[in-house]
């Protein structure tokens, strides 16, 4: 990232960056700059960049336009019929682009955006503990981890939280027996399965 981008100046908390091709400069120096301009309202913009897993090779960085963005983010919203009522999680890491998605169409629709914390991700138990405490309504997690969650719930003979109206799923291809154990586990929640690679904006499927 730093050599496509040809970044001068790397800030990290606590420590300065050594590197012969940037300049050092410490987290605690102030910066005084004059207030950046507003860019100018034009959905061919670049909304931001974002970079593939590797999969295909070499990780690259996608451009995402404004347009596209708004548009993906007026489709999810409709779909996933959010409103200000809502509680979503944000489970995705910000390298990854469903974040994008599951932070924009929350905060677009007014809902109420919950960061996970560690122990949601690390214990299927824990994270019903917490979906549960927090009252969230809408989900959006990792074919892997839903995975996990379900395999849990059908051994330890958990449900799903009475708060939990929408589970959308993606990243892996789905197993069809986990998602008819999924379907007796959970028949009353609306679950969705998402798919799209990062060239496309997130989901397009």
């Amino acid at each position: 990232m730093v050599s496509d981008s040809g970044a001068q100046i790397i800030i990290q908390p606590d420590k300065v960056v050594k590197d012969a091709t940037t300049k050092q400069i410490s987290s605690d120096q102030e910066l005084i700059t004059d207030p950046l301009p507003h860019p100018p309202q034009d959905t061919e913009n670049l909304a931001y960049v974002i970079y593939t897993s590797g999969s295909t090779g070499k990780p690259k960085g996608v451009r995402v336009s404004r347009g596209n963005l708004l548009s993906h983010l007026s489709a999810m919203t409709k779909a996933f019929e959010l409103t200000s009522k809502d509680r979503a999680l944000q489970f995705a890491g910000l390298s990854f682009d469903v974040a994008i998605e599951e932070i924009f169409t929350t905060l677009m629709s007014g809902a109420t955006l919950v960061l996970r914390n560690t122990e949601m991700a690390e214990s299927a138990s824990r994270f019903l503990d917490l979906v549960e405490t927090q009252d969230l309504t809408v989900l959006n997690i990792p074919t892997a981890f839903w995975t996990i969650l379900t395999q849990f719930m059908r051994s330890s003979g958990r449900g799903i939280p009475s708060s939990v109206r929408l589970v959308i799923v993606g990243g892996e291809r789905i197993a069809p027996q986990t998602l008819s154990d999924w379907q007796k586990i959970a028949p009353n929640v609306r679950w969705l399965n998402g798919y799209g690679p990062t060239e496309t904006t997130i989901t397009c499927t």
